[in-house]
């Protein structure tokens, strides 16, 4: 946890007041262009400690908190807010996992926010997912935070293979977790649910937005199997695609200097 605890005391929290909920962000970088990284299920700003440092060279990196809201709408315009609070007018916005629901969100509410979009081993709303979601959702309700933390511990840590080069991120998710509360954890799976139901993405969906998009994958993520990366490619036919070999859904952490050179030349 060295390099966490360093990284926290190097990008300390920003708070900021928007639509009546209290955010935390990550504030970082210098340069003309900026680049909004968008966490995954752990859903807090200093998740992307690992990533955040390959760009704060060259880019103003926003990496924002997800603030306990219930709709994915309110997430998109919240993380809207915080970019103009930063004064900055438009971003490359880039979402892994659970990120790339909410970046396929914030492009079709705020595509004039949006310069260009990377989507990272992530997927498309589906009504049948939902249903046993939304089961699960009315069972949670009632069971105690404790409980609930470590449901939600286990599915995270269930994604990470038990290799030496996911143990630093291991540990992290083991803190972050045991800290998460039952509301956050609540509104994390509600907005799943929401994005799930209530969205239905089609390819003309971004058919003015000039923007290009990068989908990353890898051939044997359990998040996302075959027909799911299909149907992404199908949605965004006009995207650039790269398939990593072996390496799940952790790919950051097992493939990382072939995820950079991707995403660098993709944002030349």
């Amino acid at each position: 946890m060295d390099r966490v605890r360093r990284f926290r005391e190097e990008h300390p929290l920003k708070r900021a007041a928007i639509g009546g909920q209290e955010w935390e962000y990550i504030a970082a970088g210098r340069g003309e262009r900026a680049l909004l990284l968008l966490p995954g299920a752990l859903a807090v700003a200093d998740s992307t400690w690992l990533t955040l440092p390959h760009f704060e060279e060259r880019f103003r990196v926003i990496a924002p908190t997800y603030a306990p809201v219930l709709t994915m709408a309110e997430l998109a315009d919240g993380i809207a807010g915080i970019l103009d609070r930063e004064g900055i007018q438009k971003a490359a916005v880039s979402g892994g996992s659970y990120g790339g629901l909410v970046a396929q969100v914030f492009v079709r509410r705020h595509p004039e926010r949006t310069e260009r979009l990377i989507l990272s081993h992530t997927s498309l709303p589906d009504a049948d997912r939902a249903r046993p979601m939304q089961w699960a959702l009315r069972l949670l309700r009632w069971m105690p935070e404790g409980l609930i933390r470590s449901i939600f511990r286990k599915r995270l840590l269930g994604l990470l293979p038990r290799a030496p080069e996911t143990a630093e991120f291991r540990a992290y998710t083991e803190e972050v977790t045991r800290r998460a509360t039952k509301r956050e954890i609540l509104a994390l799976f509600w907005r799943g649910a929401d994005f799930l139901v209530h969205y239905h993405l089609r390819p003309g969906d971004l058919a003015g937005w000039p923007g290009r998009v990068l989908l990353l994958m890898s051939d044997d993520d359990p998040v996302t199997p075959e027909p799911a990366r299909k149907a992404l490619q199908a949605l965004y036919p006009k995207a650039e695609v790269h398939v990593f070999s072996g390496s799940g859904h952790a790919t950051a952490l097992l493939q990382p200097e072939k995820l950079y050179e991707v995403m660098d030349r993709f944002l030349e």
